[in-house]
């Protein structure tokens, strides 16, 4: 149950059953496999072959492991890279939008300060 819950593939039909998060799933998983070792280490301590295959079995899975975590880290830090591209590149085209608007109004307020400061200029005898 716990592995479909993790896994939760479309076709599941909902239960009304208490969710299990991953750390759970992680120590029952570890758990198992220490239960599975010890039931088992009589009969692999005495036949070669068994140690060899449970010895490139647990190779296999840590390599697994590994490379699952290393793709899992690299896609998650390629996600937030583009994430903050395409909100830089939002922000910049909203930045432009702003000061597109406004512009036309601030040079509207520039000209007339200008003006405003012509007329009340003691030193300019036109005003």
């Amino acid at each position: 149950m716990w592995v479909i819950e993790l896994i939760n593939p479309p076709w599941r039909i909902g239960m009304e059953a208490a969710t299990v998060g991953p750390y759970v799933t992680i120590i029952f998983a570890i758990l198992l496999g220490l239960v599975t070792f010890r039931r088992s280490r009589k009969a692999v301590a005495t036949s070669l072959r068994l140690q060899i295959t449970v010895w490139t079995g647990a190779i296999i899975a840590l390599l697994a492991i590994s490379l699952l975590t290393y793709s899992v880290v690299s896609n998650r830090l390629t996600a937030i890279d583009a994430a903050e591209k395409e909100a830089i590149a939002v922000a910049q085209a909203n930045a432009q939008l702003v000061h597109d608007r406004l512009n036309i109004p601030l040079v509207t307020a520039r000209a007339m300060a200008d003006s405003f400061e012509g007329i009340k200029d003691p030193q300019n005898p036109i005003g």
